[in-house]
């Protein structure tokens, strides 16, 4: 039986990972051009959506730029997770 805590964080997790893909699909939009978005939930666990595609890693990056959803730059070459 799962218990309602680990249903709540499920529940959650598919919301991140949907609006993942309509983060993509946004930024798609607006620049005319494919690009990869990263949802890192840990240290050790991203989901990476590219090309109508959502994998899984275990290696988060640590290049480029990481941007919020406003589309702010809020880090440059740095970690993407605390």
């Amino acid at each position: 039986m799962v218990s309602k805590q680990s249903h709540i964080i499920e529940v959650i997790h598919e919301t991140l990972i949907e609006l993942t893909k309509d983060v993509s699909n946004y930024f798609e939009h607006q620049t005319k051009k494919e690009v990869q978005v990263s949802l890192v939930e840990g240290q050790n666990t991203g989901y990476y959506y590219e090309s109508g595609e959502i994998e899984f890693f275990e290696s988060i990056p640590s290049e480029g730029v990481l941007k919020d959803i406003r589309d702010e730059v809020i880090g440059l070459d740095t970690k993407h997770y605390k």
